[in-house]
């Protein structure tokens, strides 16, 4: 389903951006790896445009360690990708819903309130 979309939505991005070799990197990325059930990817963006590629073996693992697998800087990929996983055609059924919940998630948090609210006084 994932592969299906990229050809779809995200070649012919690439290829007007001048970038199907950025793609390329990241679809090679996951035909060198097994991913087993409950693998998880974090795509991680940075408003330069750079793409950092994580895969975790399941949620039970921490992220504090991780380190990215894959950098890219592309703009294209970037803005790509966000809106194939969040756009109106989304290619992972009830994503929306599952970032709105992690996103209310994020905001109710102790750490996100405390932060929000420190003071210089």
């Amino acid at each position: 389903m994932f592969g299906d979309a990229i050809g779809k939505y995200l070649v012919p991005r690439m290829q007007l951006a001048g970038e199907i070799s950025t793609l390329e990197k990241f679809t090679g990325l996951f035909e060198s790896k097994k991913l087993a059930t409950g693998t998880e990817v974090v795509l991680l963006n940075n408003v330069a445009g750079e793409l950092q590629v994580l895969i975790a073996p399941s949620a039970a693992d921490s992220y504090a360690k991780a380190e990215p697998e894959l950098t890219l800087a592309s703009v294209a990929l970037s803005r790509g990708l966000f809106e194939l996983f969040l756009g109106s055609e989304q290619v992972v059924g009830g994503a929306h819903e599952a970032w709105a919940a992690g996103a209310k998630s994020l905001l109710e948090s102790d750490n996100i309130n405390r932060e929000a609210w420190k003071s210089d006084v």
